[in-house]
């Protein structure tokens, strides 16, 4: 018998955000994604990581014991110390993502952010 795999979750108001790159192919986008990893049973280590795919790279990663807007604004901050920066961010509506820390640090930086549904 199996168990089943259930992932830890968390809850964002899916309120209408546009995906501002999906007619932009020449556009430099740097994607964004939390990864959940289970070390053992019941714990867990997040993976935050920013991928540009004009260059097939990643360009950051951190990982944290808690999946909060603090990982991804240092996975971003890591990314921006060491590449240029995109015209666009592009990641899901996950309340990480799109916290007041995440979308000033964008705005400060002038990087437009873009989500999927």
């Amino acid at each position: 018998m199996n168990r089943r795999f259930k992932k830890p979750g968390t809850h964002v108001d899916h309120s209408q955000r546009p995906n501002l790159i999906k007619h932009q192919p020449n556009a430099r986008i740097w994607r964004a994604d939390i990864t959940y990893l289970e070390l053992r049973p019941g714990t867990w280590v997040y993976l935050s990581s920013i991928y540009e795919p004009k260059v097939h790279q990643v360009l950051a990663f951190k990982i944290g014991r808690q999946m909060e807007a603090t990982l991804v604004v240092e996975t971003i901050n890591q990314a921006l110390e060491c590449h240029q920066k995109p015209q666009y961010f592009h990641s899901d509506m996950g309340s990480q993502y799109t916290s007041n820390e995440v979308e000033t640090l964008l705005e400060r930086h002038q990087i437009s952010h873009s989500y999927s549904k």
